[in-house]
């Protein structure tokens, strides 16, 4: 279809056009009005009366087009398939926690970062825990013995898989720890961070809570 042809069917476009044709023949007239007052001044009237009732409409017009816009919808990537076995004996796939929003912490006994995230785990997993939300953590660990250690020690109370030869954290293409992964109830990745920053416990905490549809300021930092 020819371009200007396109534009006359598209009523929106075309009122939006008249309305900068209209205000153009103003601001001309307005100028020819600062230097021959009694010539412009009648045209100078009729146009701003139709400038100001072509406004009124433009702006009720893309009110009406902007709200029955359809709202954007954010696509996540789909997270890999998986399936782990806890070391209380449960297991766990990507299929297995459909509904559910899934954390994944990948994590070592031996990682410094991961133990100065520990509290903050805590603070997440004691925020969160419920029927629609598992946390899960990951231990690179070599050894299953420290791993295990190291669990009973510091009282940690959601599940733990052990994953040696990180064959889990490598199919989310990641080889550092921590690393933090947020699944949707649909399979998709909601939040992804390799490695640990000062502020991953603001990251991940607000994306559980939007993702929970939970209010963030009511809850307790």
């Amino acid at each position: 279809m020819p371009a200007p042809l396109a534009i006359l069917l598209d009523a929106p476009m075309a009122l939006y056009l008249g309305w900068v044709a209209f205000t153009l023949a103003l601001l001309i007239v307005g100028i020819v009005w600062m230097f021959r007052p009694a010539m412009a001044a009648q045209p100078l009237k009729r146009l701003g009366i139709g400038w100001a009732a072509s406004t009124v409409v433009v702006i009720v017009v893309s009110i009406h087009v902007f709200r029955g816009r359809p709202a954007s919808v954010k696509v996540f990537p789909h997270a890999p398939d998986f399936s782990l076995q806890t070391v209380d004996g449960q297991s766990f796939s990507r299929n297995d926690l459909h509904g559910k929003y899934v954390l994944l912490e990948f994590w070592a006994s031996w990682c410094g970062p991961c133990r100065e995230a520990l509290p903050e785990m805590f603070r997440l997993h004691k925020e969160f825990q419920g029927p629609r939300f598992v946390m899960i953590g990951v231990s690179e660990d070599e050894d299953q013995t420290k791993f295990e250690d190291f669990v009973a020690k510091q009282g940690i109370r959601w599940p733990q898989d052990w994953d040696p030869q990180g064959k889990l954290l490598a199919r989310f293409s990641s080889d550092a720890i921590p690393s933090y992964v947020l699944i949707g109830p649909d399979g998709s990745m909601r939040f992804l961070q390799k490695g640990y920053t000062a502020d991953t416990y603001l990251r991940l905490r607000q994306a559980i809570s939007e993702a929970l549809h939970t209010n963030v300021a009511s809850l307790k930092p």
